[in-house]
């Protein structure tokens, strides 16, 4: 299986806790965006989502080898 790695060259600084929660994601009052959290995408869902060509905000929890935590794909074993 592959990983997504991503790089987060402007990370924000606003607190996601306190930001009004929108399904899974978030809105952000400071920037007006929505910002979704990867942890709740597939690879093939957040693959999409980032190659959408739009500017995105994400959440994204990063391992120290650079890769994003992601939910299971329903049909794979997790290891």
């Amino acid at each position: 299986m592959k990983d997504l790695r991503v790089s987060f060259p402007n990370p924000c600084t606003e607190n996601w806790d306190a930001m009004a929660p929108i399904g899974c994601d978030r809105h952000c009052a400071s920037c007006d965006k929505i910002i979704f959290d990867l942890k709740q995408f597939t690879i093939i869902e957040a693959e999409r989502l980032l190659d959408s060509g739009e500017e995105i905000c994400v959440r994204a929890h990063v391992d120290a080898q650079g890769k994003v935590a992601l939910k299971s794909e329903p049909w794979r074993k997790a290891r």
